[in-house]
């Protein structure tokens, strides 16, 4: 009889509606790198026309502050210090010119919290996906374990004593009717059996281009997950609080990634050495840096299309306002920066592919609307010219 259940592993990690839709499309396409780079292509045309509306708004909320700029003026000086009636003023000047004060600070909210969304679901496969490969080496480790007549799990001692009963102390005894401690099944061969789980880990570990890893930040970080990484709840670790139901059967975390830790991660008699031992970095810094540049090309590029700021009677407040909004142009890309460097690379990869979209559609974009402006100032002054 088996002292330890034998149920079929289930993952420790549940998925939501985004992590659920990006291991659906990492069963089909089978390269988690390419998966991210599909999923990433598939969102964003999903949310294009929510982000054209988005870049209309502001440029109609441009146009519409160019226009009441001299009225706007006008009326802090006739308002001179009564701050409540300018304000009353200029709102009926901004419904009557059309302009949104929702559109000008959407699209920075709008992008935060498609970020954040985006962010939870990545986090939520990367945890399910690397948990799925502790259970497929913990599946393979089982392998060699001894079995009797009937096709249970033999348990034998530290002298190889068969265990035959279990106490209800939580010890056992062995054939001889000695007490002892044991819960793990008998190995038929040890070695061979860690050796067969390395191998597994080694055939289905997620390289992607230079990355050893892509569920690792694309720098100097250890290329296999040790222990506290993998259920570490900090900033960048993969916070499985809940291990595989079945790990007991092989020891512990450490005890069946000790040869891949040993083999691969980072090695030196002290913290100097270990940091530049680039044999066993990750990767180098690449997408990190892409994305991130990026990300700031996008910005500015951006900043040209939005719409200014409300303008206010004090100006202290409008120097307030014009620091916010510097704030929140920069926030993104900064995020991005740090997030880069410190998750998963499959995150990073997703942030780069997100960011050339947009640039490439800031750019189409501009380009349209500039024609058209153009096309609107010749009729204008063709009109002009014939009146």
């Amino acid at each position: 009889m088996d002292f330890v259940s034998s149920t079929s592993l289930i993952s420790a990690v549940s998925l939501g509606w985004i992590g659920k839709a990006v291991y659906w499309l990492y069963q089909q396409i089978g390269d988690f790198g390419i998966t991210v780079i599909v999923f990433t292509l598939i969102l964003k045309t999903l949310v294009l026309p929510v982000d054209w509306w988005q870049r209309s708004v502001m440029r109609k909320n441009n146009r519409a502050m160019q226009r009441m700029k001299p009225q706007i003026e006008k009326l802090k000086k006739q308002c001179g210090d009564d701050q409540q009636l300018f304000q009353q003023k200029q709102m009926e000047l901004y419904k009557q010119e059309g302009y949104s004060m929702v559109g000008a600070c959407l699209p920075a909210v709008l992008t935060l919290v498609i970020f954040m969304v985006v962010f939870s679901g990545f986090n939520e496969t990367v945890r399910y996906v690397n948990n799925e490969t502790v259970e497929g080496m913990i599946s393979v480790y089982s392998e060699y374990w001894e079995l009797d007549g009937d096709g249970n799990r033999v348990y034998r001692d530290e002298q190889g004593y068969l265990i035959v009963a279990a106490n209800d102390d939580g010890t056992y005894r062995n054939e001889l009717g000695d007490t002892v401690d044991c819960r793990l099944p008998s190995i038929t061969d040890p070695d061979a059996a860690l050796a067969a789980a390395t191998a597994y880990y080694e055939e289905n570990v997620h390289h992607f281009l230079w990355i050893d890893n892509i569920f690792v930040a694309d720098t100097w970080a250890d290329p296999v997950v040790t222990e506290a990484n993998y259920t570490g709840t900090g900033i960048g670790k993969l916070g499985i609080t809940e291990m595989p139901e079945n790990i007991a059967l092989v020891g512990s975390y450490n005890d069946l990634f000790a040869p891949l830790i040993a083999k691969y991660n980072k090695t030196g008699d002290n913290s100097f050495k270990r940091f530049f031992d680039f044999k066993h970095w990750n990767g180098f810094l690449i997408l990190p840096i892409l994305a991130s540049a990026l990300s700031i090309l996008t910005m500015i590029m951006t900043r040209k299309t939005q719409g200014e700021m409300p303008t206010v009677a004090d100006d202290q407040t409008a120097k307030q306002q014009q620091s916010s909004q510097k704030i929140m142009q920069y926030m993104m890309p900064i995020m991005i920066g740090v997030f880069s460097f410190l998750y998963s690379s499959a995150f990073n990869i997703y942030m780069l592919i997100s960011s050339l979209y947009s640039l490439l559609f800031q750019i189409i974009y501009t380009r349209i609307t500039s024609a058209k402006d153009a096309r609107d100032a010749a009729a204008e002054a063709q009109s002009k010219y014939e009146r």
